[in-house]
């Protein structure tokens, strides 16, 4: 090993064998061992770097992956809900048990507006009733359906946008009310973009619908009133025979 090596004095000859010889300047010595020692110690800090790096990319890559799967969920959350043929047989609703969750109660809708939920105090345990929330149809009847089970109450909160198919909807609340549990007490409480104070075929139909199925309207006041009109589009239907509610209206001017 040269005694007097120092940077940048080394050079090297490529001989006509092709082998590759280094020498020092100074004294003429052959230093291959001590530039391969050095080499590696570089390659191996460049090695530790990479790694780091490395794991630094691995880490934004997760990262990135967590978030692509929050907005695909997000994503299909939202897509449409298939549509169901309207089925006439009665079938026992399928339910599922919850406690203190009202996310899986609620139906979505893709258009900005609309949509159903139910929300229920901590502590009270219920079921979804799933067949009766696989008749919605968006923008036609979106609802949600829940069973109290200590209490056998049914609550169903229905939707209907002004511009649905208005006989889809009815067809829909139909199979809806024709599933509805035996023996229960039920609460159906919904907009229904149907004006219940005017006499016209829709309103009698709402009313001569739910009366099928004894069930009777809770409210009979305007629930919307604006400085040039008012409408009972907002309503409760309940099977409960003798029932005196306790009402109140809030009007905004």
């Amino acid at each position: 090993m040269c005694s007097v090596y120092k940077p940048g004095e080394l050079k090297f000859v490529e001989t006509q064998t092709k082998n590759i010889k280094w020498y020092c300047d100074t004294c003429g010595h052959n230093t291959k061992d001590k530039i391969v020692s050095e080499i590696n110690a570089k390659l191996s800090d460049l090695n530790k770097k990479i790694d780091l790096l490395m794991n630094i990319v691995n880490e934004q890559h997760q990262q990135t992956n967590k978030q692509n799967s929050i907005i695909n969920n997000l994503k299909s959350s939202q897509e449409p809900r298939k549509q169901t043929a309207p089925n006439k047989t009665v079938q026992r609703p399928t339910t599922r048990s919850k406690t203190n969750t009202i996310d899986d109660a609620s139906t979505l809708t893709t258009f900005g507006y609309g949509g159903a939920c139910i929300f229920l105090r901590d502590g009270i345990e219920y079921e979804e009733i799933l067949t009766l929330k696989q008749i919605s149809k968006e923008s036609i009847f979106e609802s949600s359906a829940v069973k109290l089970t200590n209490l056998r109450i049914v609550l169903i909160n229905i939707y209907r946008s002004p511009t649905g198919n208005i006989d889809e909807f009815f067809e829909c609340l139909d199979d809806t009310l024709a599933q509805l549990p035996k023996k229960v007490t039920v609460a159906i409480s919904g907009d229904f973009n149907i004006d219940l104070s005017k006499q016209n075929r829709h309103s009698a139909r709402l009313i001569d619908l739910f009366k099928t199925y004894n069930l009777r309207m809770t409210i009979d006041k305007s629930t919307r009133v604006t400085r040039t009109s008012e409408s009972l589009i907002d309503n409760i239907f309940i099977n409960i025979e003798h029932f005196e509610a306790n009402r109140q209206y809030i009007h905004k001017h």
